[in-house]
């Protein structure tokens, strides 16, 4: 109620602090958002009054020591304490009275939900906004404060005076045990099903419907779909359950998703279901011309071939079911469009309940487009596709329990885009020679599962009569016993990939790598290779036989020979490649950089080896410094990344962090598209620009000013964007890309520049570098000077007499400029501190602080002696200066006076401790 006396009389609550203003209305209030809230407005009330955060601490750090106390923590309406702020005005739980934990008074297997015995804690615990955030507190916990190798040493600090060893380890070994209890009754992440249905081959029944149930990640789940349909979703117990979901006559693949509270996906897994009351629809023989399989007529069942002639189309709705017997095919020479949906998927498969595999579907000279979406193939034999002189597009098939090859191509016109390849055994997953004139290669979004024996996952050659691009793009490749991509005599770009566990496993003189160039017909592989991540393979790629590649913006990691192999030393037959552009790629934790390599070769020119803007491993021996020089923008160190092998993120301070083509980042970790640099900093008074457009795999581009008008005709990306008489404010530029293989940025994404201010009464002049703790770098009176840097970034000349510099703005005369000093356009000039030289030679007559100081440039007196520009700044490290980026932001960087401004990898924030 709003009554003040309900609450303050007979000590129900008390007031620690304020207790002059007797004002209990945030009490009311946050008791009245707890208990008389509308579900509906619930979530938004408690965020309001409540810091949710620490409240679920409060009850997760009783839960983890056991409190046995009759506190809020353990179910009992005492012995707690509220804190609410001023600035942030939430309410607090802290704990009081906290002498019974740590099983002083049992609690071993104190329930994890015991302080839901209070109505207001159920409902604030059990909100599925808040369940999950408590389990992952009770995790975090685990995981941290309460892990033994952190906790037992602050036991036996805190508490080695006071009591004896034997008590100490009592307490640790609670500690322990009450771990293992709390992680056994958190509900485990995997997502399962529950099923009632008898199996025999598959889960079936003969109802037109189905109930489901079964469980989910905790931590991580808000809500769950059942091909499509919202499940109930119980927090606490992470249970979805649904009443019914329909099915079809056939089998029914049902996807169960989680979603998180952004409304993501978090995992996903089929279910199979075979609804049984129907025999199903004979389909063998020749189609008499264009036949519609409608939804719920099947299943149609081949039990030994069906053709689908030339001129005919087979339409096949979703849903529909098509059960093939052992050795049936279908082979089609007119038209195949079997257009499924997300919750109702096609299905070719074998007849339930028989143990032979089919034969897949055979097209020939079928030069329409056969479309296949949302199918799922199983218990194929000899291939699952097999296509001669035929145009397919496959999108989101999934192909499984394979006992041979999933597609092979003869000079066909070959789409698939986001599906699953199953794990096989002595097959490869898609093989053939040659792109129909007219056609395309390309495999997208996919997923590709391992193979074993001297079998590559992608084996392909081409001749290049096509004049066609293959394009491998953002697929992830699980690992296999030879190669993932065997590219003979192709013209392949190869972007946003993941190769990993590429390890050979057979009797061959080959090696195993990610990707292996090589001959066909005499014509050498010419492979353009960018974004891809290489992790735990023998080789990333294997170079040879003539290739020309080109390498840009890619991350090798953790490769057990080499990231880049040369040669193979059994098949000395297999002559270099011809030519290695290698720009921006990232490779660490590597055993060696550059395997089987001659440099001899390369010194006398049989392989062309360009190596700029990479990154390697900082252990001595593994840059290749001879052909990968500095002065090329090469380094080593640590790439720090965010948590590797996963995450392969660059974390603050990173070497690789704007250190690569274009400015973009060395490694993988980079957008697709075009890249632009060059941009004025946030304010200029030049009213032109110059902007280079790059990009990895980017040979063309197309570019707007300020998003209005039409695109640009498409231009090389060698030559600049020149724009000038742009008018006073704001502008940007915004650039689409061509990649190698034709295809177009979208014009819905383009790339934007920095947006950047023209102001003609913008300062010409700027204090663009200070050196305040220098050690090492020589002034011209043989000293070691601090200096200071002034940058003209106008077109026209300065003329510095009669401005003045200082270090104190209550004292804006210590230095004036003497007549005689200029700066010519875009010069940049260094004035020394100190006395050592007259105002004449440039010295300024007064000395920086390195423990921390300031800058201030004036204009004239007779101007007004206006501020143009200033800065200030903390501790110095010594020989190291503090100057502008392009972008006109303070940074630390390496000195270089008079010269551009070369800024420098900081360390990273994350790492810096309070000791």
């Amino acid at each position: 109620g709003s009554d003040p006396n309900l609450y303050r009389t007979n000590r129900v609550y008390e007031k620690k602090t304020n207790r002059s203003a007797d004002d209990w209305s945030d009490l009311i209030d946050l008791l009245a958002a707890l208990n008389e809230t509308p579900d509906a407005d619930y979530e938004a009330a408690l965020h309001r009054v409540a810091n949710v955060e620490l409240w679920v601490r409060y009850f997760a750090l009783n839960t983890m020591v056991a409190n046995q106390e009759t506190s809020l923590g353990m179910g009992k309406d005492g012995d707690f304490a509220l804190y609410r702020g001023v600035e942030d005005p939430r309410f607090i739980l802290i704990p009081y009275d906290t002498d019974s934990m740590f099983g002083t008074v049992g609690g071993l297997e104190a329930p994890l939900w015991r302080a839901t015995r209070l109505a207001a804690v159920e409902r604030f615990l059990t909100h599925p906004s808040v369940a999950p955030l408590y389990y992952a507190e009770l995790r975090r916990l685990m995981d941290t404060v309460f892990a033994p190798a952190t906790i037992e040493p602050l036991i036996d600090q805190l508490l080695g005076p006071w009591m004896d060893e034997a008590g100490r380890q009592r307490l640790k070994q609670f500690v322990r045990d009450r771990n293992a209890y709390i992680a056994a009754n958190i509900p485990g992440s995997k997502l399962n099903v529950t099923s009632v249905l008898p199996f025999d081959a598959y889960f079936h029944t003969t109802d037109p419907a189905t109930p489901m149930t079964g469980t989910a990640d905790p931590l991580l789940t808000r809500s769950v779909t059942v091909n499509g349909l919202p499940a109930a979703w119980d927090p606490v117990l992470a249970r979805w359950s649904i009443d019914a979901v329909p099915l079809l006559p056939g089998i029914n693949r049902i996807v169960i998703q989680t979603f998180d509270d952004a409304g993501d996906l978090v995992s996903w897994r089929n279910w199979d279901i075979w609804r049984n009351d129907v025999t199903g629809t004979a389909a063998d023989g020749t189609l008499p011309g264009d036949t519609v399989w409608h939804t719920g007529e099947g299943p149609f069942l081949i039990r030994s071939e069906l053709t689908v002639p030339a001129g005919a189309t087979l339409r096949i709705e979703p849903g529909v079911s098509v059960f093939f017997d052992s050795n049936a095919r279908m082979i089609v020479r007119g038209r195949l469009l079997a257009l499924g949906e997300p919750t109702r998927r096609i299905q070719f498969t074998r007849i339930p309940k028989t143990y032979g595999y089919w034969n897949g579907i055979l097209f020939e000279d079928a030069t329409e487009e056969n479309r296949l979406e949302h199918v799922d193939f199983n218990y194929t034999h000899e291939q699952a596709v097999f296509l001669t002189n035929s145009v397919f597009v496959a999108e989101d098939v999934q192909w499984g329990h394979a006992a041979g090859p999933i597609i092979r191509i003869r000079h066909s016109s070959v789409v698939v885009r986001n599906s699953r390849f199953p794990d096989i055994q002595y097959a490869q997953h898609v093989s053939g020679v040659g792109i129909r004139p007219g056609g395309r290669f390309l495999l997208e979004g996919n997923v590709f599962g391992t193979t074993t024996d001297y079998q590559d996952i992608v084996d392909f050659s081409d001749d290049g009569s096509a004049g066609a691009v293959v394009e491998i793009r953002n697929n992830h490749f699980l690992g296999g016993s030879d190669d993932a991509l065997d590219l003979d005599g192709t013209e392949a770009f190869i972007e946003g990939n993941v190769f990993e566990n590429f390890h050979k496993a057979n009797t061959s003189t080959s090696e195993s790598s990610a990707i292996a160039s090589g001959e066909y017909e005499g014509r050498p592989a010419r492979l353009t290779v960018v974004r891809n991540v290489f992790r735990n393979n023998d080789y990333g790629m294997m170079l040879k036989e003539r290739a020309r590649v080109r390498l840009e913006n890619n991350t090798f990691l953790g490769h057990t020979h080499a990231a880049l192999g040369f040669a193979e030393p059994e098949r000395p037959w297999a002559g270099p490649p011809e030519r290695v552009e290698l720009i921006g790629n990232l490779f660490a934790e590597e055993q060696a950089v550059f395997g089987n390599l001659d440099p001899e070769r390369v010194r006398n020119g049989t392989i062309t080896l360009e190596v700029r803007q990479c990154l390697f491993p900082a252990a001595a021996g593994l840059w290749p410094e001879e052909f990968a020089p500095a002065e090329q923008g090469n380094r080593a160190g640590d790439p720090r990344w965010v948590n590797p092998p996963e995450d392969l993120r660059l974390r603050p301070g990173s070497p690789a962090a704007g250190a690569g083509p274009n400015g973009l980042d060395i490694g993988a970790a980079v957008p697709a598209g075009a890249s632009i640099s060059g941009e004025p900093p946030a304010v200029t008074p030049l009213d032109h620009a110059t902007l280079r457009v790059a990009g990895p795999g980017i040979v063309a581009y197309r570019f707007r000013l300020d998003g209005a008008g039409e695109w640009s005709e498409p231009r090389p990306v060698g030559e600049p964007i020149e724009l000038t008489g742009l008018p006073p404010g704001p502008h940007h530029v915004e650039v689409i890309g061509q990649d190698v293989a034709g295809a177009w940025q979208p014009e819905t994404a383009p790339t934007r520049s920095r947006t950047w201010e023209v102001d003609p009464d913008a300062p010409a002049i700027e204090i663009s570098e200070v050196l305040a703790a220098n050690r090492s770098f020589t002034d011209p009176m043989g000293g070691a000077a601090d200096w200071v840097e002034l940058h003209n970034r106008s077109d026209r000349p300065i003329d510095l007499a009669g401005l003045r510099l200082t270090d104190d703005p209550a004292r804006p005369d210590r230095f004036t400029f003497p007549a005689g000093f200029s700066l010519a356009p875009g010069e940049r000039r260094v004035f020394y501190a100190g006395n050592a030289g007259g105002p004449e030679a440039g010295w300024l007559g007064f000395s920086l602080n390195a423990g921390g100081d300031g800058l201030w440039l004036f204009d004239t007196v007779e101007r007004g002696g206006a501020l143009l520009d200033q800065v200030t700044f903390g501790p110095q490290l010594p020989d190291f200066s503090l100057a502008r980026d392009p972008a006109g932001r303070w940074t630390l960087a390496e000195p270089t006076p008079g010269e551009a401004n070369r800024p420098v990898p900081t360390g990273d924030p994350a790492m810096v401790r309070l000791s």
